[in-house]
């Protein structure tokens, strides 16, 4: 199967524009932009509105990507744009136009997700080892991920790949395009209980049954597979708090043998953390929906450090993708204490 011929940014925008006047709404509700008329650091923006450290964050990332606010030696202030549309005494204020949201809604909002309260209903589920809906959520990770997965089915790096395990995988999306693109590449696809039929459906209407196979086990509290020579992470990382993601690449090094790469398959916010767009809106589903956030590189390359890897590798692989890839060093080393660890 060969890659799609048309980038699917335009369409990642459309789907992403719902997200966009939401975060924008929420900015306005909380008093955001009345605190951004002086210049000030994201930690002390969070104090004064009572929120926590990813939410606002998260936030300023959609600001800045859209040009409402502007970010200078890690210091936020309103554009010229902002003061004029977004600040309640302005004469041309259009904050009426975002008043979508119910009283109710607002308030669970602000209480589960920019107080960086209880888990997310979504990763709560997976904690507990549940799965909602399992048919439609394994359509929708499909639709969002098969095109970008068999772009980056095509990366040379997969050539040299013996046998895959594809962690937290659902429907087997990014192994399904590695085994049509490679004959050779023998996958298996871990994930929840729940998952196993809408997953082995895929497998087998796609043609892959000899090369996939599917495994039901929970990622933070069941053994891996040590069979492999590669653990892809296809849009994991982004569900979970860092120190989750800390665990996971942990957990991933451990199984691999010396040699081994481990990939990492993510929208990427730039290192700035003031975009692109569609990174940014996407981080704010995160925030809506789980504990996560969508990462920078930097951050990503040093959590993959201090797990022990090393040769790490970002490439631009398909829309707003990005592929990371990295080694387990034929000499092992001590392994750097994973910032945040619960350990």
């Amino acid at each position: 199967m060969n890659a799609p011929q048309h980038d699917e940014r335009r369409v990642f925008d459309i789907h992403a524009a719902g997200t966009h006047a939401v975060s924008v709404e929420i900015a306005l509700r909380i008093g955001m932009f009345e605190v951004l008329r002086e210049p000030i650091d994201a930690a002390d923006l969070a104090a004064c509105l009572l929120i926590g450290q990813r939410g606002t964050e998260t936030l300023l990332a959609v600001l800045a990507s859209t040009g409402l606010v502007s970010a200078c030696n890690g210091r936020y202030s309103l554009t010229g744009l902002a003061r004029e549309y977004f600040l309640p005494d302005s004469p041309f204020f259009k904050g009426a136009l975002f008043q979508t949201l119910s009283a109710d809604t607002m308030e669970m909002i602000r209480t589960a997700r920019l107080q960086d309260g209880p888990t997310r209903p979504q990763t709560t589920c997976w904690l507990a080892g549940r799965v909602e809906h399992p048919r439609e959520q394994g359509r929708r990770m499909h639709a969002h991920t098969f095109a970008a997965a068999t772009a980056f089915a095509g990366d040379p790096l997969f050539a040299a790949i013996a046998h895959s395990l594809d962690v937290a995988g659902g429907v087997g999306t990014f192994s399904i395009a590695l085994a049509r693109r490679h004959p050779h590449l023998q996958c298996t696809v871990m994930d929840l209980p729940a998952m196993a039929a809408e997953a082995c459906g895929y497998i087998d209407r796609l043609g892959v049954t000899s090369q996939v196979r599917f495994i039901d086990r929970n990622m933070f509290a069941e053994p891996w597979d040590r069979d492999c020579d590669a653990v892809v992470f296809s849009n994991v990382f982004h569900d979970w708090e860092e120190f989750r993601c800390a665990e996971l690449a942990c957990r991933a090094y451990d199984v691999l043998p010396a040699g081994g790469r481990v990939f990492v398959n993510e929208v990427l916010l730039d290192d700035t953390k003031d975009g692109p767009l569609g990174a940014a809106l996407f981080s704010a589903s995160m925030l809506l929906n789980t504990e996560g956030r969508q990462y920078a590189f930097s951050e990503l390359d040093a959590l993959l450090r201090r797990a022990g890897f090393e040769d790490i590798e970002c490439r631009r692989s398909f829309g707003y993708y990005s592929l990371i890839s990295a080694i387990k060093p034929l000499q092992a080393r001590p392994r750097m204490r994973q910032q945040g660890s619960m350990q």
